[in-house]
């Protein structure tokens, strides 16, 4: 996944070239009954538009887009119609990175918790 994530051209004092490559990482979720779940995710402390680079967003520019719940798709789209707007697609690089590795991560996974099962029973 961080090889596929992109680099920032430029920098400013709140993003650094690279960081949404560092920013990518691997956390164990809750273990709920029999089940073991992991999560790539990006750190928001440290790349917080990881998660619009990865989704997909409306730049709008400085203006902002009022509405609630129901009413901003709306208004939203209305711009994007007038052309006061446009949507900039995601990359989907986590996406891509775990279609590309999928049987290796199960098998990692399955060999990991053999072992775990194995120590446990010695």
């Amino acid at each position: 996944a961080r090889a596929n994530a992109p680099v920032l051209r430029g920098s400013s004092r709140q993003r650094v070239p690279g960081a949404l490559r560092e920013a990518i990482g691997v956390k164990q979720l809750p273990v709920t009954g029999d089940q073991v779940r992991v999560a790539v995710e990006v750190d928001p402390d440290k790349a917080f538009y990881g998660r619009f680079q990865e989704l997909g967003f409306h730049a709008v520019g400085s203006k902002r887009v009022g509405g609630g719940l129901r009413a901003r798709p709306g208004k939203l789209r209305q711009r994007v119609d007038g052309g006061s707007a446009r949507f900039v697609p995601g990359l989907h690089f986590l996406q891509h990175a775990f279609d590309a590795n999928q049987a290796a991560i199960a098998t990692e996974v399955v060999s990991k918790v053999k072992a775990v099962i194995d120590k446990a029973n010695a």
